[in-house]
């Protein structure tokens, strides 16, 4: 019996170390695509409103929400390896961080930073 407690102990600890990690994974995430559209955002010359509006709380916490979500899609599930995880939900997160940015800029910045993106997305040797 005693066998059978140690056991659920070691699994409970394991769960929650990478229970953890996860989370920590997913912060550094959210950092990488916070930090990629801030880049573009500044490289656009957009004003610093916008760039601060991919750092602010709101963004963070729409984009924590997003981790779960991208985590629950079956596509995702079935990557095997940690970088194609760790680049999937950075392409993710950083779809869902353009898209809120583009609801609280003026027109003119939206159609900058939707250039701006198709560039970036722009496949060598087309355009």
């Amino acid at each position: 019996m005693s066998e059978l407690t140690i056991n659920e102990r070691t699994y409970k600890e394991t769960k929650r170390r990478l229970s953890l990690l996860a989370r920590v994974v997913a912060l550094d995430v959210i950092d990488q695509a916070q930090g990629r559209l801030q880049h573009l955002v500044k490289e656009l010359g957009l004003p610093d409103e916008v760039a601060r509006l991919v750092r602010s709380d709101v963004a963070e916490s729409i984009l924590a929400k997003d981790v779960q979500r991208v985590a629950g899609l079956p596509d995702f599930e079935q990557l095997v390896s940690t970088e194609q995880r760790g680049n999937a939900l950075e392409a993710h997160l950083f779809a869902t961080l353009v898209g809120w940015i583009l609801t609280k800029t003026s027109e003119e910045d939206t159609a900058k930073l939707i250039k701006g993106v198709m560039v970036l997305y722009e496949e060598p040797g087309q355009g």
